[in-house]
């Protein structure tokens, strides 16, 4: 009876979509918040080279952060 009550497969399918996105998100903004404290690292220490490319790579995480969450908030707005 529960199971014609209860769609299991679309309840898996929300719960394995969430820890994917949840895991990656965080992930991206781990990477930007490491970019930006290894950016500040070095530019102190003088290398230039290292320095710009901890910065993209803060950018670039937090891009794709803030893509995500956009993204949530149009998905969430579209029902």
């Amino acid at each position: 009876m529960i199971a014609t009550i209860v769609n299991w497969t679309a309840v898996g399918k929300v719960v394995l979509y969430s820890m994917v996105v949840t895991v990656g998100v965080s992930v991206a903004f781990g990477l930007a918040v490491r970019g930006t404290t290894r950016f500040a690292d070095v530019r102190r220490a003088g290398r230039a080279a290292a320095a710009t490319a901890y910065a993209a790579v803060a950018v670039a995480a937090f891009g794709a952060s803030l893509a995500a969450v956009g993204y949530g908030i149009y998905l969430m707005t579209q029902r």
